[in-house]
This record gives C-alpha cells, sequence and structure tokens, in this order.
C-alpha cells in the first residue's frame, strides 16, 4: 500500500531510511505527497487497532522541506491530523539541525549547565563536593552532545568557565585569579591534577568514539551511511575531505591524525599492514621518522617475514637503520594462525575508552611524565576537604599565610576529634601523646614529598609502614609441587636503563631443579611482555627437552596451544618473595644474549636460594 513513498534515500550514499525508533519516539521519512500522507495514516491507525493504543496527535507533528508550498502541506495536516512544525527542534537531548550551526543552536546546552552549577549550590558544597558535582554535570549534561557533534569552541571555552567559576565559588563576571590555573587542575590525580577534563578534550574523546565506530562497526547504520556517502572505497586515514561535506564530518575527519596515533596492529602475517604508513611497531608511522625510499611506499610488514615465521633481518637493514631492524627483529611472531587485527593500543584490551582518548589529548600516553611527588594525599583516611585543603598547599594554592595556619590548626584538632570518637565508638585504646605522634607523623609527611601514609589513624612512620608490608612478605616461601609434578616459575626483570629480560626455574616435588633458563630482550619491551616471553620459553624449553592483554596476546596463544600437550596444568600467582629462583634467573637474561639453558644449577648464590625453598624457608629468618 504505497509502500514505497515511504523512506528517504540520503543524498548519493544508496542507504534508505523508512523511520528512526527509540524507545516511544518514532519519526517516520516519506516523499513528500498525498500518497505517502494516507499510507502513514493507515500505518498508525492499523498500529492503534492491533496495540489497543491511542496516539496523542496533539503531541505529534510533521515538517516538510522548503520546496513544499502551503497549499499542499495544508492537505497533509489534514490527512495526517497533525500540525505542521516549521523546526523539529530536538531530539533525544540533540538539536536536529537543519541549517547553518550558530553558538545559539547549543545554547540550551550551556544554560542547562549553567542553572545546575549555580552559586549557591557551591557555597553550600566544600571543594570535594564541587568537583564531584562537576565530574556528574559534564557526564550528564554535556556527554551526550558532545559525542554527537564537535560543539563550536565558543561553547566549549563557555562550559570550561561555568566549572571554573563553580570550581572556585566565583561568580561569572569575576575578574580576580584563580589560585591554580585550570590546566593544571584537568589533569589526572597521579599527575598532580584533580582528574576534571577539559570540555574541549572531552568532546574530542567522545568523538573518538564515532571514528572507532567506522573502523569496528561496518553493519552500523550510521557507517553505512557515512561510507557510502563520503567514504566510498578510500580507507578512513586515506580519504581526502572535499569541499562540500557537512561541518561535522569536517570537524570529525580533523581529529584523525591524533586518533591515528592511538592504533597499533596484531600483525599476524602482516600481509594487510602496510610497513611504513601504519603504526604498528611505533605509536607513530615509520614513514614519519625516516625517509620512504622510492618505490617501496606499497611494502607490507609481510615482505620482511620469512615463511618459517621469523623476522627476514637482512631484508629489514636494507629500508630501515640498523637499531630500527633490531627493534623490529625483537617484536615477537605467533606461531600460531593469527588474524591480522587494528586495535586501540592504550587499553589493555584493545578497545577503545574514552578514558584513553582523554590520555591521548592531553599528552600522557605519547612521553614520559613524572608522577606528582604529593601522591600520597590521596591515599591518606581523612575527610575529602582536608585531602583538597593538602593538594591546594601542595601547589602553593593557599591565599595567607595566616589561613594556612588556621587549616593547620583545624587540622590538628580534627584528629582530637578521631581520637575521642575512637575511645568511644571504637572502644579504642588512646592517650595524649599518642595523638600528639599522630599529628607529628602527619606535619612530617607533609614536610617530605612522595612518602606514602599508611592511615591517619595509626602512630606508624612512612618508613615503619613500609618495613611492616617487608615483613609480611618476608613470611611468603616456595611451596612445592605434589608428588609427580613439575612446578614453574618465571619472571620478567627491567633495569633502570630500560633493557628487559626474562627467567625461569623447573623443578620436582623435592626441590630440585629439573631446568632452568634466562635470556635478554630489548629495551622497547616492557616488564609484562618479559614476563609473557618468560612462560613461552617455559613451554619451548619442555617440548625441546621431552619430546592473552593485547601486548602478550600472540604470546599468549602460543603458549595456550603449547599447553594442551600436558595432561594437567596449574597457575598461580605468587609473590617475588616465593619466586626467588625465577627472579634471580630473570636478572642473569641480562647477561645473556641469547636464550640459554642449563640442567644444572648455574652457580652457588642460586644454589642457595634453591636449598632454601625446599626446606620452605622464609625470607624472614635470614640474618640481618
Amino acid at each position: 500500500m504505497g509502500s514505497r513513498s515511504l523512506g528517504v534515500t540520503l543524498g548519493h550514499s544508496g542507504v534508505r531510511i523508512p523511520f528512526l525508533t527509540f524507545a516511544d519516539d518514532t519519526m517516520i521519512f516519506a516523499k513528500a505527497s498525498e500518497e505517502s500522507c494516507i499510507t502513514i495514516k493507515a500505518i498508525l491507525d492499523k498500529y492503534c487497532t492491533m496495540s489497543g493504543q491511542l496516539i496523542n496527535f496533539h503531541k505529534s507533528a510533521f515538517q516538510c522541506t522548503q520546496n513544499v508550498s502551503d497549499n499542499v502541506s495544508v492537505n497533509f495536516a489534514e490527512i495526517l491530523q497533525m500540525e505542521k512544525s516549521f523546526s523539529l527542534s530536538k531530539y533525544l537531548g540533540c538539536p536536529i539541525i537543519d541549517s547553518k550551526v550558530t553558538n545559539a543552536t547549543f545554547a540550551d546546552l550551556q544554560e542547562k549547565v549553567s542553572s545546575q552549577l549555580t552559586k549557591w549550590k557551591a557555597n553550600s558544597l566544600s571543594q570535594a563536593g564541587q568537583t564531584i558535582l562537576v565530574q556528574s554535570n559534564l557526564a550528564t549534561k554535556a556527554n551526550y552532545q558532545m559525542q554527537s557533534f564537535s560543539l563550536p569552541p565558543a561553547i566549549l571555552s563557555s562550559l570550561d568557565k561555568c566549572y571554573r567559576n563553580f570550581f572556585w565559588n566565583k561568580d561569572s563576571d569575576a575578574k580576580s585569579p584563580n589560585l591554580i590555573g585550570w590546566d593544571k587542575i584537568c589533569i589526572p590525580k597521579k599527575f598532580g591534577g584533580l582528574g576534571l577534563r577539559k570540555a574541549k578534550v572531552n568532546n574530542n574523546a567522545l568523538q573518538f568514539k564515532l571514528l572507532w565506530k567506522i573502523l569496528e562497526s561496518p553493519d552500523n547504520l550510521w557507517v553505512q551511511l557515512v561510507t557510502r556517502k563520503y567514504l566510498k572505497n578510500d580507507d578512513l586515514f586515506s580519504y581526502k575531505v572535499k569541499a562540500n561535506v557537512s561541518w561535522q564530518w569536517r570537524r570529525l575527519m580533523s581529529l584523525r591524525i591524533t586518533f591515528k596515533k592511538g592504533l597499533r596492529w596484531i600483525v599476524g602475517n602482516g600481509e594487510q599492514i602496510s610497513f611504513w604508513f601504519d603504526n604498528w611497531i611505533f605509536s607513530t608511522a615509520l614513514e614519519e621518522n625516516y625517509p620512504v625510499p622510492r618505490g617501496s611506499e606499497a611494502l607490507k610488514v609481510s615482505y620482511f617475514i620469512n615463511q618459517d615465521g621469523h623476522w627476514n633481518v637482512s631484508s629489514l637493514r636494507q629500508y630501515v637503520p640498523v637499531d630500527i631492524a633490531t627493534l623490529i627483529a625483537n617484536y615477537y611472531l605467533p606461531s600460531n594462525s593469527c588474524q591480522v587485527k587494528r586495535i586501540w593500543g592504550l587499553t589493555p584490551d584493545g578497545i577503545y575508552s574514552v578514558k584513553s582518548g582523554v590520555e591521548l589529548l592531553q599528552g600522557f600516553n605519547q612521553q614520559a611524565v613524572v608522577p606528582s611527588p604529593f601522591g600520597w594525599i590521596w591515599k591518606l583516611s581523612i575527610p575529602p576537604k582536608i585531602k583538597f585543603f593538602l593538594w591546594k598547599l601542595s601547589h602553593n594554592g593557599i591565599p595567607t599565610k595566616k589561613r594556612f595556619q588556621m587549616e593547620c590548626m583545624v587540622i590538628g584538632w580534627w584528629f582530637v576529634w578521631f581520637a575521642r570518637n575512637g575511645v568511644i565508638f571504637r572502644q579504642d585504646s588512646t592517650s595524649p601523646i599518642k595523638v600528639s605522634s599522630m599529628i607529628k607523623a602527619f606535619v612530617n609527611n607533609l614536610k617530605i614529598t612522595g612518602e606514602v601514609v599508611a592511615s591517619v589513624d595509626s602512630v606508624i612512620t612512612p618508613a615503619v609502614a613500609r618495613n611492616i608490608k617487608v615483613v609480611a612478605r618476608n613470611n611468603v616461601f616456595w611451596s612445592p609441587p605434589p608428588a609427580e609434578f613439575l612446578k614453574v616459575n618465571f619472571d620478567g626483570s627491567k633495569l633502570a636503563t630500560g633493557q628487559a629480560a626474562f627467567g625461569f626455574v623447573i623443578r620436582d616435588a623435592e626441590g630440585v631443579v629439573k631446568l632452568c633458563g634466562a635470556g635478554a630482550m630489548d629495551s622497547s619491551v616492557s616488564i609484562l611482555e618479559a614476563e609473557a616471553r618468560g612462560l613461552r620459553e617455559v613451554i619451548n624449553a619442555v617440548n625441546r627437552v621431552w619430546k592473552i592483554p593485547w601486548k602478550i596476546h600472540s604470546s599468549i596463544l602460543d603458549t595456550i596451544q603449547e599447553l594442551g600437550h600436558f595432561e594437567e596444568v596449574q597457575i598461580y600467582h605468587v609473590f617475588r618473595e616465593a619466586n626467588a629462583a625465577a627472579d634471580w634467573m630473570a636478572h642473569r637474561g641480562h647477561s645473556s644474549p641469547t636464550t640459554t639453558y642449563w640442567f644444572d644449577v648455574p652457580v652457588l648464590p642460586f644454589t642457595v636460594i634453591i636449598r632454601k625453598d625446599a626446606l620452605g624457608w622464609p625470607k624472614s629468618w635470614d640474618p640481618p
């Protein structure tokens, strides 16, 4: 019944959309004709008959393009029994844009944020409470619009100003300087900030989700639309933006360069990975740092992999410097068939997350950033408002010396109040000396940056607290496997110079060494990869003698495949004190350029460790 008149084709994309539905809202698209209106009305009437529900036509409306005359629109209104609307305004909280985008397009968002973050609320909250409210406001009021549109710069700047004024409890027209810069506040806590996000950074990180969807969800309706309308047969990163595209698509494409820095590849056979233009080995493509020889632009990674699944080092050295060829040769290639796959390299599971996108935009995934020496503040068992005071103190954010002295006096009285509550409600035993010691320990930690305080209800200094943890772990010891079983300990090591290594030890139920091994790895290898390599070499060693985070994905796949050769396998995590033999071998690996095996105990220090493990000797028994 006139079904051909329903649905519209978006541009030249070939994607035809008859309707969109979300919850109890439905939008029907059709050709502007009386036949379409009759069809739509018949569908709605049939729905009412079958469901027993009624449609509220007073809350329903239709909209026509500018090419439809007023007389025709009147006929449509009579058939549909709805009023004509010149603008559908917003849908699901986002504006339906049918004209040029201006600041007024998103003015409602700005007003919503301002109405929630009012000064009277700031007056009734501590700075800790203000921070929580800013975070929740950013997550609820602006997130949906930010992941749908790249907001205009003026709107983003206005949102930042609103968040900033609320945090510092200032009027919107206040001109006084802030005690701590907004840039410093909007960085992760471990680097000295409060973990808030600038509006622009948050907007771009949410827009990255759309780029990730284009790569990973080809069956998505929106992805099909933009692929047919814009990308066509081009790759996302090789596509060139044309002049007649929408403003949103143009801004989204401008984020590709930054987004690409977070992508990596699981190499597999390397047939689909460009050797020069994909960032498969480093965070950037090789062509950004090294000249591309003429005629080699189309080279794939598979060109440098031999038929036996190992790197062709001689071919690598023909195209890149020797040190880079060595780094590539140390990249682990799985022995089993592994699918070539593009992943997000800044998360353990290889799937994009907004948090990792924020860190990429802030630059914390691209360079070595020294953690803040005041990280111990957030580990204190004290009220959040006192933590925030200490954080401001560490950044010279206290306005006057007199106020600082007053705040310190308040903190001192808080310790007294804490001790008093312990006596009344928890039946703690306390004394003025103990309370005094608590305050002294607290003040000392203000003077010594970087020290970690165990808890404020303790008189233990940080040094003693660390010793307690060491004593507890010193009572851990190696435990033998059941009879007729072998136990494998493996570990990784990384020196201050960056060099990594691995080591492993295989022992029986009596603690006798059956096999041990170690080997050095490149400085680009992480400690996690070194440990995974240690596990892999254990399996290799067993096969030679006795005939899955994404970075270790290939190693784990190979390991799982090899573990299937054993009747039973058990894997446990142990502290280093119970893994001393494998730890010793891992350090030994720094002096072994290639993987080396021993069937006897190499040296005396290692023999002592083996005998202690066999006797169940905890480290706490060692002489001081």
